[in-house]
């Protein structure tokens, strides 16, 4: 049992729905802040590709042709 939870109790004030409810509050909490830093990350990331570089790589991957397996029958 941590050492909080024996204070509290000495001290009358232990109630574990709220301190459950209040853990459970602050790791959603911190849970969302995680994933709103990853988005901003990535969003921050495709922003920072210069449009030439965009260009670019449209270009490469559309100049590629497509793969047709040599052993599959063509479609008349």
């Amino acid at each position: 049992m941590p050492k909080w939870e024996k204070l509290f109790k000495a001290w009358g004030i232990y109630k574990a729905d709220y301190h459950n409810k209040y853990r459970q509050y602050i790791h959603s909490k911190r849970y969302k802040t995680y994933i709103k830093l990853v988005t901003n990350d990535i969003q921050e990331r495709v922003r920072s590709i210069n449009k030439a570089q965009a260009e670019e790589l449209l270009k490469d991957f559309f100049r590629k042709k497509e793969f047709v397996c040599p052993d599959l029958p063509k479609g008349e």
